[in-house]
């Protein structure tokens, strides 16, 4: 298998983003080489990619801009394959993803202006490293002794198993001159996936999630890592199933997986909540940062495909909302039910010891066995009583989670589909993630770029 996705991993090219003028980037010494895992966190996409291609092709349907409550005010094309966005203070902060050693692109984090949010500028990037991608990226003011000003965090994977792993920090107060801090060597699998940066009391964090990381070389998946002095990151504490003595198990995604896929933290920066896939959503005490302690998780009903993708916390941190990414709905044998496409679970963690499932939410495609495009679910952004679930070719579903046990759609916006010009892609939208930013709805698409909506109806 892994030889096919290699193999499929040709049909890349690297494409520059912008004269090197414009590029921040730092060079980073290689660390020891890992086993070649990031190939199982893309499989699933590669290959229903190659059915959603042929499906897409036969068809020969493109898809029209679709909107329902959202306006489309405007949009920046942005070479290459996006990953996460992020904002902050009337900017957009775009990630990279690539995979496999001949389609690794490095375009780094793009800064994109807001201010005329119909005209969005592309201002530079930073952590174009090169053999690495930079998918997700978080953005924080922050004060400490050592630092004063608006810090950037990038997750560092490597492309080719053998390049950097871990994260790239960056001064972002003035975005259009960033200036680089830091780096922190995850000398783990393959890298940084996802994170989170907060600051509590006088100390930050970056909690990073470091797939695989204790199934390859036998240290925790989490790592929480001390950037107080962001010129100085050091890791403070891990933790990893065996700490609950339980062994991690994953052979090439088999059925059964586990491993820490993202991490999100609690308002009060007291609680982490690691996405780990098959085991759920684990809920672990970092109170004392050196001593992560295992508090709960979620549990997936018997049968369930799993596949706890990233979460995000709500109404006081007494729900949470955990998004299921199943590339693959129907594989299990004599399936359940929810053995569909990825799609929103919404469980109750007043209790975050026994976390009870209250409601779900699917789009009609997630539950239909179409392979034109990516029907699944993957990031979820809370705001108030409100969800933006961005939802790869299904756009973004906005959803009123006042009732948590029967959430209701608002509110979508579905991109068109937009040619990839390295023929791996079918021409459909793959919206990887939407953030809010004042009055501003930010979507990024893999082939596409940046969309910026705005909603019809105040709230």
């Amino acid at each position: 298998m892994r030889t096919y996705i290699r193999s499929m991993m040709r049909l890349f090219t690297i494409v520059p983003l912008l004269a090197l003028s414009l590029i921040a980037t730092v060079p980073i010494a290689r660390g020891d080489q890992p086993p070649p895992y990031r190939s199982m966190l893309y499989r699933p996409m590669i290959e229903a990619a190659r059915q959603a291609q042929t499906a897409a092709l036969a068809a020969a349907n493109p898809r029209a801009t679709n909107s329902r409550s959202l306006t489309l005010v405007g949009s920046l094309a942005l070479p290459g394959f996006n990953a996460d966005v992020w904002a902050h203070k009337g900017f957009a902060y775009v990630g990279t993803w690539g995979a496999g050693p001949d389609a690794c692109p490095a375009t780094g984090v793009r800064i994109i202006d807001l201010d005329e949010p119909n005209d969005p500028t592309l201002v530079g990037a930073v952590a174009a490293i090169p053999d690495s991608t930079q998918e997700d990226v978080e953005v924080t003011r922050v004060n400490t002794r050592f630092f004063h000003g608006d810090l950037l965090v990038t997750g560092i994977q490597s492309c080719s198993d053998v390049g950097p792993q871990g994260i790239d920090i960056w001064d972002v107060t003035d975005p259009r001159h960033p200036q680089h801090l830091g780096f922190w060597d995850s000398i783990g699998a393959f890298g940084v996936h996802e994170l989170d940066l907060f600051q509590r009391g006088n100390r930050v964090f970056v909690a990073a999630a470091t797939p695989f990381a204790e199934f390859a070389i036998g240290e925790g998946d989490f790592r929480l890592v001390e950037v107080t002095d962001p010129r100085h990151p050091v890791q403070v504490g891990e933790w990893g199933l065996s700490d609950i003595g339980t062994e991690p198990n994953c052979d090439d995604f088999a059925q059964f997986c586990t491993f820490d896929h993202s991490v999100t933290v609690n308002e009060n920066g007291k609680m982490a909540i690691l996405s780990y896939w098959d085991f759920g959503a684990v809920f672990l005490d970092i109170s004392d940062p050196a001593h992560p302690t295992f508090v709960g998780r979620t549990v997936y009903p018997t049968g369930a495909d799993g596949d706890t993708h990233s979460v995000a916390l709500a109404r006081g941190d007494n729900l949470l909302l955990t998004a299921d990414e199943d590339f693959s709905p129907g594989e299990i044998l004599n399936p359940p039910p929810d053995d569909t496409w990825g799609f929103l679970r919404i469980w109750n963690v007043k209790n975050p010891a026994a976390p009870v499932e209250i409601g779900r939410f699917s789009t009609a495609n997630s539950l239909s066995t179409r392979s034109d495009g990516f029907y699944s679910i993957h990031n979820p952004v809370v705001r108030g009583n409100t969800a933006y679930l961005s939802w790869y070719t299904d756009g973004v579903r906005v959803v009123d989670i006042s009732r948590p046990r029967a959430p209701r759609e608002i509110a979508s916006f579905v991109p068109p589909g937009v040619e990839d010009p390295f023929g791996f892609f079918p021409p459909v939208p793959i919206v990887w993630g939407v953030v809010v930013e004042r009055d501003l709805i930010l979507l990024s698409d893999m082939n596409a770029g940046l969309y910026v909506l705005k909603q019809k109806h105040a709230e």
